[in-house]
């Protein structure tokens, strides 16, 4: 009887243990399935919900596992903001478990963004972990590094080593009869190809398609179509290029795999085409989206580009504008430590303002020879405009319309690049900022860089929008404040504690005079809300508000945090973020009141507003 009562209640506890890894390891493996299929966000939700089981059931072991799939999960989504968070706490767990086959893999993942940045730093490190791996005597471990010095030596354009390697994954992956790996290593045997200048890259690309359509493998479809489009449009076929290109981005656009560098190969052949103004767009929404992946190559493709569209329709102001861009990038690369190989790109990716000037120059020259050959034919031309004077005029009326039309055209170009060009330098600076907050350990300076981080951003926003609208006297204020309180939410979210935030700005809209210093002042109600008011509390709601009055606008914010117990006790030293507040306000011509609600805080704030169009 004792015997049967042990043996029950020794089955118990290895149930509760061991049944719980199990259903923690299926779950791991459903968003391993998910991701594959490329339902990527069910993917990312399921992993973030197995994180939070592991988290309450203090299983370290599966929590690193979670955040491990978790950061690989937002590096393929192109989520990088919190992907070394994630990779460090694995590293932490899997060296006290002893775990090195994961724990490789983790390093491996922290890498990663500094190998998009800068290369050529990282190249000892990945071999270090490839000797790792290869001691430890995991083949599969062993490849998977080996997969991302593939990708080292492709941006460093060391491609026979790339190539030699990518031949000995093949091999691997026919004999684990991995039919997806084995057709990426296919795809990427033919990119090391193209980049190489060899003639085999269209037979490898288009072998590889046939495995993924076999799969259904999606992002790899779009990527393979991009890829043979770009191939095509080299070899100046066009046409088919872009047939490719436009099943690659309705691909793209259905299952948002949001491929950084398909907007601009898309570019290259609108501008062959001759439709200059589209393939500005495309190469701005190719730049954005690849500054946002920290794809600093792809930025320098994009920039290099808009030289040249910008150059070809005689806006050198624009066209420099993006060739210093491309400087600027590639120095931040270049000055970045052990970088081997950015003299050699930076030669081939940029172009010279001395070039330009000595363009112009040129150009005039030529325009001032035929003012001297037209004088010379003057009397000609008399006889022949009042022959033809009558049919001229007719014509002229037809021209009038097209050419305002035009020039208005032109003007909106230009206004969109004043605000896209501003957003772009302000977007540099703060990964600038976020490159160097990367290097920091003490928590109150980085504090100091996030801050600094969502001011910048405040207003990169406003010139967001302005470039995305046709109206550029006035901003939708509701849209702007919903993306700038998600923004701050996200830097500051932590997993207990869930804010609803609720905006009523409709059918508000302000000039950018009024909204960048309106943004600010948001932006610091909404930190210290984010940072001080919640603490101890697991839900919350902030609320703003801004309505037009006779005699300008009232702005409403307010949140149902833990408030202040005693204004008396208010420490006496201010900080930046108050008077920032304090500053901007007397901007404004505003009056700002503060009251405690007890369960949180309100501000109040009556202004004029600023700007020619504002409300009279």
């Amino acid at each position: 009887m004792k015997k049967a009562v042990l043996f029950l209640f020794f089955g118990f506890i290895s149930q509760f243990i061991f049944g719980s890894n199990q259903d923690l390891a299926l779950q791991l493996e459903k968003a391993k399935k998910l991701k594959i299929a490329f339902k990527l966000e069910e993917a990312k939700q399921l992993l973030l919900e197995g994180l939070e089981s592991a988290k309450l059931e203090g299983n370290e072991a599966m929590k690193a596992k979670f955040q491990l799939a978790l950061a690989d999960q937002l590096l393929s989504m192109n989520q990088v903001d919190s992907i070394d968070f994630y990779y460090e706490n694995a590293v932490k767990i899997f060296e006290t478990i002893g775990e090195k086959g994961n724990l490789i893999r983790a390093k491996t993942g922290l890498l990663e963004l500094q190998r998009r940045t800068n290369p050529g730093s990282t190249m000892d490190q990945y071999l270090l972990l490839l000797k790792e791996a290869r001691a430890l005597g995991d083949r599969e471990v062993y490849y998977f590094v080996m997969d991302k010095l593939i990708t080292l030596n492709y941006a460093m354009e060391n491609y026979e080593d790339a190539i030699a390697m990518n031949r000995e994954c093949i091999q691997y992956y026919e004999s684990t009869r991995d039919s997806l790996a084995l057709a990426i290593k296919i795809k990427g045997l033919g990119n090391l190809y193209f980049s190489n200048g060899g003639d085999s890259a269209m037979f490898y690309f288009k072998k590889s398609l046939q495995y993924f359509e076999r799969l259904n493998s999606y992002s790899n479809m779009v990527f393979t179509h991009q890829s043979i489009g770009w191939l095509l449009y080299l070899k100046g076929e066009n046409d088919l290029a872009w047939k490719n290109l436009v099943k690659a981005d309705s691909m793209d656009n259905l299952y948002q795999i949001r491929s950084a560098q398909l907007p601009f190969v898309m570019s290259l052949v609108l501008f062959k085409k001759g439709k200059v103004q589209e393939a500005i767009a495309m190469a701005r929404k190719s730049y954005d989206m690849a500054l946002k992946a920290k794809q600093l190559f792809i930025c320098i493709q994009c920039a290099d580009a808009l030289t040249g569209y910008y150059k070809s329709l005689n806006i050198i102001d624009s066209a420099l504008h993006y060739n210093e861009l491309s400087k600027l990038i590639n120095d931040s690369i270049r000055s970045q430590r052990d970088y081997r190989n950015a003299a050699k790109m930076q030669a081939k990716m940029e172009y010279d303002r001395e070039v330009f000037q000595k363009e112009l120059i040129q150009k005039e020259e030529i325009r001032r020879e035929k003012l001297i050959r037209n004088f010379s034919l003057g009397g000609f031309v008399l006889v022949v405009i009042f022959l033809v004077a009558g049919w001229f005029a007719f014509k002229n009326n037809q021209k009038k319309s097209v050419l305002i039309s035009r020039q208005n055209d032109e003007k909106t170009i230009l206004l969109q690049e004043i605000h896209h060009r501003v957003k772009n330098n302000l977007s540099v600076v703060s990964g600038i900022l976020d490159l160097q907050q990367r290097g920091i350990k003490d928590h109150l300076i980085q504090s100091v860089f996030t801050d600094a981080k969502l001011r910048i951003n405040s207003m990169v926003l406003v010139h967001q929008n302005l470039y995305e609208q046709e109206d550029f006297t006035k901003i939708d204020t509701q849209n702007y404040f919903q993306n700038l309180a998600n923004t701050i939410y996200k830097a500051y979210k932590k997993n207990d504690l869930e804010i609803e935030i609720e905006v009523n700005c409709k059918d508000v809209s302000i000039t950018i005079d009024t909204l960048i210093p309106l943004a600010l002042i948001s932006n610091e109600l909404l930190t210290n809300s984010f940072k001080y008011a919640f603490l101890g509390k697991s839900t919350g709601k902030i609320l703003i508000h801004l309505k037009e009055q006779d005699n300008g606008y009232c702005f409403t914010y307010s949140d149902t945090g833990i408030g202040i117990s005693n204004e008396d006790k208010l420490p006496t030293k201010v900080g930046l973020g108050s008077r920032l507040v304090e500053g901007l306000c007397k901007q404004l011509k505003g009056v700002f009141i503060r009251e405690n609600q007890g369960e949180g805080l309100k501000y109040t704030f009556t202004f004029e507003g600023l700007g020619k169009n504002e409300k009279a």
